[in-house]
């Protein structure tokens, strides 16, 4: 595999950097709707950062990234089903924040937005709705969830339309990020 560097210049610092960092703190408050899943997202997204950033001994990196890692595993027991505690947007641009940041400090950027495939096709689903649709749904006597929409416009709409619960929603998304995240733990540690 080669390895390069592209030479950005004033297009990094005015354009990217801006870009990536509303980007990843709005694509984080996206994927809320369902009890933990931007806590559970959140969670294994900056734990996978700051691992990434020891192994590459990118200590402040890592130190940014885990310290939002530990507080988001602490909500989330408040806030997993039957959540007793709602993040709201404080914490899911917080955690965006922070997560962008950990990236860019530590230089990690490749890495950083190989973690974001969730994230990115949730972002062009809701684009598909001009960003007016949801991804919560109407609760069912059965307990299951149904989506407003005829059309799919977030990842939770077709877990939703097989019949799955709220938690079994939650559960099902964080659990592909965590197997994505190991994925590209694996991937950039071993084979980049």
């Amino acid at each position: 595999i080669i390895n390069y560097t592209v030479n950005w210049g004033l297009i990094y610092p005015l354009i990217l950097m801006p870009g990536g960092f509303l980007f990843v703190t709005n694509s984080v408050n996206m994927l809320a709707g369902t009890n933990g899943l931007s806590t559970g997202m959140a969670a294994i997204t900056s734990a996978s950062t700051g691992i990434f950033a020891l192994i590459n001994g990118e200590i402040e990196s890592a130190a940014i990234a885990l310290s939002i890692t530990a507080p988001t595993i602490a909500l989330l027991l408040y806030n997993k089903y039957p959540a007793s505690i709602l993040p709201g947007d404080s914490f899911t641009y917080l955690a965006g924040a922070a997560i962008f940041s950990s990236v860019v400090i530590g230089n990690i950027e490749k890495f950083g937005a190989s973690l974001f495939l969730l994230y990115i096709t949730e972002f062009f689903l809701k684009a598909r709705s001009k960003f007016k649709a949801h991804s919560w749904g109407i609760l069912q006597e059965d307990g299951t969830l149904k989506t407003q929409h005829n059309k799919i416009y977030s990842l939770t709409h077709p877990l939703m339309n097989k019949g799955l619960t709220e938690k079994q929603i939650t559960q099902t998304l964080v659990g592909t990020q965590t197997l994505w995240c190991t994925t590209m733990l694996l991937f950039h540690t071993y084979v980049i």
